[in-house]
């Protein structure tokens, strides 16, 4: 159980910072380095609630995880 909730916690730590790479900056600093390109021919509105629901998910993911990891050892 431990190795399972181990390799979970390492897949959804990767999610997150990936996730965290791929926001868009709210100031005119590295955010612009990807040129604005569109991810699937989206805005990039919907590009951003797309990555903040992953975010979301993945840490309510991550800390449940880090809770049964907790318990059980």
């Amino acid at each position: 159980m431990q190795t399972a909730l181990s390799v979970i916690l390492l897949l959804v730590s990767i999610v997150i910072i990936v996730a965290v790479v791929l926001m868009e900056s709210k100031q005119q600093g590295l955010g612009v380095i990807d040129g604005g390109a569109n991810l699937f021919g989206q805005s990039s509105m919907s590009k951003d609630r797309m990555i903040n629901r992953v975010l979301i998910v993945s840490a309510i993911v991550f800390l449940v995880a880090a809770l049964l990891m907790a318990v059980i050892s």
